[in-house]
């Protein structure tokens, strides 16, 4: 034992791994979280200075969140590394890391291909770790008739049948009128021709987009998480750092709501997610059960 205390389960003990000979991190058996003190993270990569670089912008983006430095006892930062979308904490005191089990991997990995050092061996908890509240519910499966209700109505249907309908009409009236307006005659109409095929061969996607919501819903579980981390945007929207169990790991999204809505919730809070199994990190907020 190191006796540092974990920041994620601080009833547990951090003990010393040693992923490779002249190495030794500080571990978590218990969640499989590792805090690496300042340098440490760069024997992770074949690439410091990248890594160095991501840590550098990343921290230019800090939040504030509920856990605490297992070094120096100091209130960290939660911080989003935004080529793996891994949110870790920081401590500005003393400039260690505290990754959860699986983001160190995922970390080396979006700097480098080749293969890093290997994280320190976690404990093995069945397809979901325990969350840290105890009383935390496992993963559900998220039903058809929720997922529709939290998405609301498919706008991409009537969006792209209104897009289509009013350039055909756009279309015919151009071409009804072309040889009574003078600026519509066959050179002034070729512009207005490109203009309508454009706004149609994009009516679809753009119409899709708009239900982005609504397929990262199909087949997602319902999943229960802490709100470790919240920041405001003029009184209007909120951004919340969600830590939650799911597919076997402890993981972090960074979730968007309106500010004192519904989904709002205060650091410490419990919030609901929507996540699939093949993309587990990208959750979407959804009401409580």
């Amino acid at each position: 034992m190191t006796g540092l205390r974990c920041p994620a389960c601080p009833a547990a003990a951090l003990s010393e791994a040693s992923p490779r000979a002249g190495l030794a991190v500080d571990h978590c058996a218990a969640c499989g979280g590792a805090w690496l003190d300042i340098g440490e993270v760069y024997a992770f990569t074949r690439d410091p200075k990248a890594a160095q670089a991501a840590l550098k912008a990343a921290y230019g983006r800090a939040m504030p969140t509920v856990r605490h430095c297992p070094r120096c006892a100091r209130a960290m930062k939660t911080v989003r590394l935004e080529a793996s979308g891994v949110l870790i904490e920081a401590c500005p005191a003393c400039g260690g890391n505290w990754f959860d089990k699986g983001e160190l991997a995922k970390f080396a990995a979006s700097l480098a291909p080749a293969k890093p050092a290997e994280a320190p061996a976690a404990a093995t908890h069945g397809e979901d770790l325990a969350a840290p509240d105890a009383d935390v519910q496992r993963p559900q499966p998220l039903s058809p008739e929720d997922a529709a209700r939290f998405a609301g109505p498919d706008v991409s249907v009537f969006l792209g049948g209104a897009i289509v309908v009013c350039g055909f009409g756009a279309l015919g009236a151009v071409y009804a009128l072309r040889g009574q307006v003078p600026f519509l005659d066959i050179e002034g109409v070729r512009p207005y021709l490109v203009l309508g095929a454009a706004v149609l061969l994009t009516a679809v996607p753009a119409a899709r987009a708009a239900s982005a919501k609504a397929r990262r819903l199909r087949g997602a579980w319902r999943v229960a998480g802490t709100v470790s981390a919240r920041q405001e945007f003029g009184g209007v929207r909120a951004e919340l750092v969600v830590r939650y169990a799911f597919a076997g790991a402890m993981r972090g999204a960074l979730v968007t709501v309106d500010a004192g809505g519904a989904l709002d919730v205060p650091v410490g809070g419990r919030l609901w997610l929507a996540a699939r199994p093949d993309s587990p990190d990208l959750a979407v907020a959804i009401p409580a059960p």
